[in-house]
């Protein structure tokens, strides 16, 4: 599907709704738009990780939870160990208070608590323990401080109990392996036509980076940026998925400088470095829902495998030595590439989509999956064939089919790709060697930085 033709296709799909879906779908666009300009911006006191513990720090208050255990994941039947230090900072002696709310993965409250000590002097650290036996479940915890009647500081962070109990059942439909036989033989009839531009001026001594472009599924030409390292040799390679309505892609040239050549595409058909996108760029996850022959990521996973194909074909790539890596989406779509294409030789996926989408589709509150539970609820004749459609691309039923090595990150306060949906699938990943990652204090797009390195650094080390 290129740009005109996912552009008639949204078209197509509003018509085919009733007005007050069109109502919804406009206000869901803004929202979508709204949310994608945030991205870049730094959160407001959000939470910060040191080596031990998790922090924030306003003009009233230091505020602190020890990180008992890394990532904040505790094993089953344990008491989970909660150390909060509270350190008031106004220069006056006044009451202290700090109140606590757990709630489990879909938001429901399970508990409250309270502690208070009287006129306590400013600049002494006060300690709050405790010490609750939970069921396995990952788990949100919201600590609100008070000093002097007055609100100081707020510190969220979430946690796991036991999370090799988190476990779904893959449940693929009975033609899930044909349908994707025949989704790559379509795919093999297209030309793939790869085309690059060098670009000096995004290239530095030890890499060149180059506009890349190829064709896909229906024909769609795809627009990638290609980084490889200047030296003469052959590298290993990897292929950089996008995340949910990304435009602008980046160059990838960090890869490069650190001898891995990169392909990182645009996944709507656009090109990489457009100064604006249309609508349909970032609002798709219902185009084509009705069957998995016409969904939309059925023409981003060919996306994908293209990629790989393009960077089969470079002379300078070591074709034994590909990975593949991405954010959200991005992550996702690696895991699908994954177990599709048998020459994958590494996964590195940051809170992927798509993970559980069943229970997914519970847990989140924002974009995409929040959009998709809005389409099943206003149209229930149409649910049955969404949720078929959707398991021919949850990363879940893929599972069993990936088994090279993983690094997965998930981020426990994140209501976007929820981290129960993204451990349970990790769980069921068939690979011998795989880790997973969790950020306690992370929303979706928080310590961004961190998650893309340690990405990297996993691939660099197993390619």
């Amino acid at each position: 599907m290129g740009a005109k033709g996912s552009a008639s296709a949204l078209q197509d799909q509003l018509r085919l709704g009733l007005s007050g879906f069109r109502v919804w779908y406009h206000a869901r666009v803004l929202v979508q738009l709204v949310f994608f300009s945030l991205l870049a911006a730094p959160p407001v006191r959000a939470a910060t990780i040191a080596a031990s513990e998790i922090s924030t720090r306003t003009a009233a208050a230091d505020l602190s939870v020890d990180e008992a255990s890394p990532g904040m994941i505790f094993a089953a039947g344990a008491p989970i160990r909660l150390d909060f230090r509270l350190t008031p900072l106004t220069g006056i002696a006044a009451e202290a208070r700090l109140g606590l709310t757990l709630e489990n993965a879909r938001g429901r409250a399970l508990a409250a608590y309270d502690w208070s000590r009287p006129r306590y002097a400013p600049g002494r650290t006060l300690d709050f323990k405790l010490r609750p036996v939970l069921r396995p479940g990952v788990y949100r915890a919201d600590a609100q401080a008070e000093i002097g009647g007055r609100s100081a500081a707020e510190l969220r962070f979430g946690f796991v109990v036991a999370p090799k109990s988190l476990r779904a059942k893959p449940d693929p439909p009975a033609d899930f392996a044909a349908f994707w036989r025949r989704t790559e033989r379509e795919l093999a009839k297209v030309p793939l036509n790869p085309e690059l531009e060098k670009t000096p001026a995004v290239s530095d001594a030890r890499a060149e980076c180059f506009h890349a472009s190829y064709s896909s599924w229906g024909g769609t030409r795809v627009h990638a940026w290609y980084c490889r390292p200047k030296a003469p040799g052959r590298y290993p390679a990897v292929l950089i998925s996008p995340w949910y309505g990304q435009g602008q892609i980046p160059p990838p040239i960090d890869w490069a400088d650190q001898g891995v050549a990169a392909l990182w595409y645009q996944g709507r058909g656009y090109g990489v470095d457009q100064s604006s996108y249309p609508v349909d760029n970032g609002y798709y996850s219902l185009l084509g829902i009705a069957s998995p022959r016409t969904y939309v990521y059925r023409a981003m996973v060919c996306h994908g495998l293209r990629g790989l194909e393009f960077l089969r074909e470079r002379p300078e790539v070591d074709a034994a030595r590909l990975g593949v890596a991405g954010a959200s989406q991005g992550g996702g779509l690696s895991l699908i590439l994954a177990g599709l294409d048998p020459g994958v030789g590494a996964v590195a996926a940051n809170f992927p989509f798509l993970s559980d989408i069943r229970d997914s589709l519970r847990s989140a509150a924002r974009s995409p999956y929040m959009d998709i539970a809005g389409y099943l609820r206003g149209r229930p004749a149409a649910k049955a064939a969404a949720l078929k459609t959707l398991s021919y691309f949850d990363v879940l039923n893929f599972a069993g089919r990936v088994r090279v090595p993983v690094f997965v990150e998930t981020g426990l306060m994140d209501r976007t790709c929820p981290a129960d949906g993204i451990i349970a699938m990790f769980n069921a990943l068939a690979s011998r060697e795989k880790s997973l990652r969790a950020f306690p204090a992370a929303d979706h797009v928080h310590e961004d930085a961190p998650r893309w390195s340690a990405m990297q650094s996993f691939l660099v080390k197993r390619l």
